[in-house]
């Protein structure tokens, strides 16, 4: 879902929609190398309609192979800050699923 969208009004999670089509990228590099290329993609979630229609016009671009998407380059500080949220949301997130 998109709801975790900077714009809106109930996610919180203040990503753009570029960070969305990075993510989703990210992904389909992962399912070249290990899937054979293949992903299933469902949407739902997002109650900004401007910025639920960007990020599936995103999405669609980015499964369609017209968008190409690139990571920001990785400082140290961000593989620090990164290891240090995996490290904060391990303990709770390995209540429910084997870590």
């Amino acid at each position: 879902g998109f709801d975790g969208h900077q714009d809106d009004p109930l996610g919180g999670w203040r990503a753009t929609t570029q960070g969305f089509a990075q993510l989703l990228s990210a992904l389909v590099e992962t399912a070249n190398v290990h899937a054979g290329g293949r992903v299933v993609a469902v949407t739902e979630g997002g109650y900004d309609l401007a910025a639920l229609q960007a990020c599936l016009s995103t999405t669609v671009s980015v499964l369609d192979d017209r968008l190409a998407v690139a990571w920001p380059a990785t400082t140290p500080d961000a593989a620090m800050l990164g290891a240090r949220a995996v490290a904060a949301v391990t303990p709770g997130l390995s209540r429910i699923w084997t870590l």
